[in-house]
């Protein structure tokens, strides 16, 4: 099947595609057209960026479906040279992945008060999985209305 990729300010790529390959085949083949790494790639379909182990089919990607390439702007450009063609993972800004420990250790120990260790263990994993689920299907109109509601009780409160 036929995919288009528009590049936002920019060219529509065309890429033959089948059902069953995953956003991080499509970001491989963007790689291969425009020289970008994946990590610095995010494709989006309808306002919702798409998670890269999803497949074409599981979100509904058919013959002829545009999807709109922005592409995200290098932090570090030693971080660019480090990752190979296959890397899709986008580098975290500072302090993310200690706020998510945090979360995570008192998620674990609210767990332990009413479960077991296993239990909690297995809880926990399932959380994280519907967490990381949940959090890439959030569309960028629901990110925008998520940011109104916190900076307006940001304004109220303080």
């Amino acid at each position: 099947m036929q995919l288009v990729v528009k590049v936002l300010q920019g060219s529509e790529l065309s890429f033959e595609v089948a059902p069953h390959h995953s956003i991080a085949h499509v970001k491989l083949l963007v790689k291969e057209k425009l020289d970008v790494l994946p990590a610095q790639q995010r494709l989006v379909l309808k306002g919702r960026t798409l998670s890269d182990d999803s497949t074409l089919k599981d979100n509904n990607i058919i013959d002829g479906t545009k999807l709109f390439l922005s592409i995200k702007k290098s932090t570090d450009s030693s971080s660019v040279n480090s990752h190979n063609s296959s890397d899709t993972t986008a580098v975290n800004p500072a302090g993310k992945n200690e706020q998510h420990s945090v979360l995570w250790i008192e998620m674990e120990k609210l767990l332990l008060r009413h479960f077991g260790k296993d239990d909690t263990g297995k809880i926990l994993q399932h959380i994280k999985q519907e967490y990381k689920k949940q959090l890439s299907q959030l569309s960028l109109d629901d990110i925008e209305r998520l940011a109104h509601v916190n900076l307006e009780a940001k304004r109220e409160s303080g």
